[in-house]
C-alpha cells in the first residue's frame, strides 16, 4: 500500500541549487512471498528521478531487510524489501515507519 510522507525540509547552500529534505512516513507493507521481494511506493511530494533517497526502518522484523529505495517516478519512491527468512516461509510486515533523507540535487 502507498504511503504518503510527512516531510521537514532543510536547505543546503551548495551554490548549484541542491538541497536536502527529511521526512517520515508510515507504509502498511503487503506480504512478502518466500524467498520473495516487495516492492512499495511512498509519495514524496517534490522528488525527481536521480534524486538519492536514504531509509531507516523504525522497526523491522528479524526477517526482512530494507536492500534499497530510488526515486522512480516524479513524486514517487518505490521501497524494496527483502524476505530473509527462508525459501518456504511468507512474512507479512504489518505497519511500518520511516525516516528518510532525499538529496535533491536541482
Amino acid at each position: 500500500m502507498a504511503a504518503t510522507a510527512i516531510t521537514r525540509k532543510m536547505t543546503i547552500d551548495d551554490g548549484k541549487g541542491g538541497w536536502v529534505e527529511f521526512g517520515t512516513f508510515v507504509l502498511d507493507a503487503a506480504s512478502i512471498a518466500a524467498g520473495g521481494q516487495g516492492i512499495e511506493t511512498a509519495a514524496i511530494t517534490g522528488v525527481a528521478v536521480g534524486d538519492a533517497v536514504f531509509l531507516n526502518a523504525r522497526a523491522m522484523e528479524d526477517d526482512s531487510a530494507v536492500v534499497g529505495a530510488k526515486v522512480t517516478n516524479t513524486d514517487e519512491v518505490s521501497i524494496y524489501i527483502n524476505n530473509m527468512i527462508d525459501a518456504t516461509t511468507a512474512v507479512d510486515l504489518g505497519s511500518l515507519t520511516f525516516d528518510y533523507m532525499v538529496v535533491h540535487y536541482s
